[in-house]
C-alpha cells in the first residue's frame, strides 16, 4: 500500500510558497519606491517655489558682517 504524501509539505511546494512570498515583498518594495519618487518630485517643486520666493524678497543691507560685527 502506497504511503499518502501531502503535497503541501513537499519541497517543491515549500519553494513555491517562498517564491510567492518574495514576489509579494518585491511588489511592496516597488510600490514604496514609486511613492518615495513621487514625494521626491514634489520636494523638488517646493524647493523651486521657495527659491523663487527668496529671489523676489527684498535684500536688507545692514552694515554687519557674518560674525555680527558692524563695518
Amino acid at each position: 500500500m502506497a504511503k499518502f504524501q501531502d503535497h503541501q509539505q513537499s519541497e517543491t511546494e515549500l519553494y513555491r510558497r517562498e517564491l510567492l512570498n518574495k514576489e509579494g515583498y518585491i511588489e511592496i518594495l516597488e510600490n514604496n519606491i514609486k511613492e518615495l519618487q513621487g514625494q521626491l518630485q514634489e520636494s523638488y517643486k517646493r524647493i523651486d517655489q521657495l527659491n523663487e520666493e527668496l529671489e523676489k524678497a527684498p535684500r536688507v543691507i545692514s552694515g554687519i558682517d557674518g560674525l555680527g560685527n558692524p563695518y
